[in-house]
């Protein structure tokens, strides 16, 4: 029996280890999700000089479409 109690304690600990990197990985993601969003949009603003928010939203919303 301490044999299978030791092995599960082995088991949860490899769980724990995983959940914490997929956290990691989602949160990394993210952040570069939005990294690239902050430069795409600055690029349209440069391009359009500020002057069209109407291309701004759209391009906002075609990122955010093509990003998933």
């Amino acid at each position: 029996m301490g044999i299978l109690k030791d092995k599960l304690a082995e088991n949860d600990a490899i769980l724990d280890e995983l959940l914490m990197r997929q956290d990691s990985i989602e949160t990394n993601r993210r952040e570069d999700l939005e990294r690239r969003f902050e430069t795409v949009m600055k690029m349209v603003k440069r391009e359009t000089r500020g002057e069209n928010p109407a291309l701004e939203e759209k391009a906002k919303q075609l990122y955010f479409a093509n990003a998933d």
